[in-house]
């Protein structure tokens, strides 16, 4: 079982990665109009 420090040293990577994406979604142009049906399988 995981200690009081570990989950803290693991919450504190979680939160480091969410925060680093959601800036990442936020900061990124939208891709190009012709990439809209590119990587769909059917």
């Amino acid at each position: 079982m995981a200690d009081e420090d570990e989950l803290k040293a693991i919450d504190k990577e979680v939160r480091e990665i969410v925060g680093d994406s959601a800036e990442f979604a936020q900061t990124d142009p939208e891709p190009d109009v012709s990439e809209l049906y590119t990587d769909i399988l059917l």
